[in-house]
């Protein structure tokens, strides 16, 4: 078996000093710089995949919520009904219920959309383990409501007073129009 030795320094490792740069090393940033265009190239590319894939997702989601709407539940398998959020059968006793689907979850209860404050209400009301530790709920809210957007589960839009409401899209093909201007 080899054996591995410690090595201690007596001496910190030196800081870098940018005056020290010498005509070599600006040589060599042309290398670095031709590197760092290509990762942002690929990076570019990985979030617009990334776009593509959230959009095909969405359209999977509301093409689904809408066979369930004609369909029934029913023809949507356990599974997917977890996924989509389509089951009304409540949680057992003491099962956990997340924050993202508790707003999905009032979301499709809601016969109008609603703001913010209403979804924050009414989940501690139903739900009130699920905030117990939350320092900012109004705030976990409004990032949930903007994720479920960005997947194509909501529409945000604003009421008539100018406050921002949220309404489930899949509640939109079963209910006819609110005013609820787009964004």
């Amino acid at each position: 078996m080899e054996q591995i030795t410690a090595v201690t320094y007596s001496q910190p490792a030196p800081s870098f000093q940018p005056d020290l740069v010498q005509a070599a090393d600006i040589a060599d940033n042309t290398d670095v710089e031709h590197v760092v265009v290509q990762i942002r190239k690929e990076l570019d590319s990985l979030h617009l995949e990334h776009a593509a894939i959230v959009k095909r997702i969405a359209l999977i989601k509301q093409t689904l919520h809408g066979l369930a709407g004609v369909f029934g539940e029913r023809m949507v398998n356990g599974q997917l009904q977890n996924l989509l959020s389509l089951s009304s059968v409540p949680p057992p006793s003491g099962a956990s219920r997340g924050l993202t689907q508790s707003c999905r979850r009032l979301l499709a209860e809601a016969q109008s959309p609603v703001t913010v404050h209403q979804i924050h209400a009414g989940i501690q009301e139903r739900y009130p383990e699920v905030l117990a530790n939350n320092k900012k709920p109004t705030a976990s809210l409004q990032v949930i409501l903007r994720r479920l957007v960005e997947y194509g589960e909501a529409e945000a839009g604003f009421d008539a007073r100018g406050k921002r409401t949220w309404r489930s899209k899949s509640r939109q093909a079963a209910s006819p129009p609110q005013e609820n201007r787009p964004l």
